[in-house]
């Protein structure tokens, strides 16, 4: 679990080396960008999915067949796996939250900004793990998943605001992306925790789980179908 959440500052301690070294050019400081990555790291760590990789195995392996015999759905059997490890994981990050907001005598709680911030996180945690869900099925069909795979880590790193804050990109790539499912998986709860939403954003957020929903379930279908007449 501690592993996980150290795995989650790589990319971030790799971006404020990188953007420190370039500081003459780029005019970039520190003193901004720690607090952005900080945040970033912990959103990332506990919504973060790989379970298209768990999926490929499952198909693999041939452990698939138990939820093709079996009244039990993979999603739901899945999703309450990574939810399990997303709370822990949420709740040791809360503890050191805690801990240092003491220290600093500037623990404050709002039950309205609680109420935002924890709804941010779960239909953030949703629209990853399901669009990670939706991504793994296409093992049914490709061999050589380990390819997708790495798109979609790729695609979350750079659009999802893990890699550079929204701020480094182009004013029209922005307005572009607030329509796709990518902010909504990390750096959107980055923006509630900081105060700086709104409400739009939450319709847009429900908007896309209902999509990958649908997509999800209609693309399992098919699949679950393709592997039962390929097994036999």
């Amino acid at each position: 679990m501690l592993a996980g959440i150290a795995q989650s500052f790589i990319t971030p301690l790799i971006m404020i080396l990188a953007l420190k070294a370039a500081n003459p050019i780029s005019n970039v400081r520190l003193s901004e960008l720690l607090p952005y990555y900080l945040v970033i790291s912990f959103v990332y760590s506990i919504v973060r999915s790989d379970v298209d990789d768990v999926i490929s195995d499952y198909t693999d392996s041939g452990e698939i067949n138990n939820f093709l015999v079996k009244p039990l759905s993979l999603y739901k059997y899945l999703i309450t796996q990574e939810l399990s490890q997303g709370i822990i994981t949420g709740l040791i990050i809360l503890i050191f939250v805690i801990t240092y907001q003491l220290f600093n005598g500037s623990l404050v709680v709002n039950p309205l900004y609680l109420v935002l911030v924890l709804t941010s996180l779960a239909m953030a945690f949703v629209i990853y793990f399901s669009f990670s869900y939706l991504i793994g099925l296409f093992c049914f069909w490709v061999e050589q998943f380990w390819s997708i795979h790495n798109l979609k880590f790729v695609m979350i790193q750079f659009l999802g605001g893990i890699v550079l804050p929204y701020s480094f990109f182009p004013d029209q790539l922005r307005i572009y992306l607030a329509f796709t499912p990518f902010p909504y998986m990390i750096s959107w709860v980055r923006d509630v925790i900081g105060g700086q939403f709104s409400l739009f954003q939450f319709s847009i957020a429900f908007c896309w789980i209902l999509i990958i929903l649908c997509l999800t379930f209609f693309l399992e279908k098919i699949a679950i179908n393709k592997y039962s007449a390929t097994a036999g």
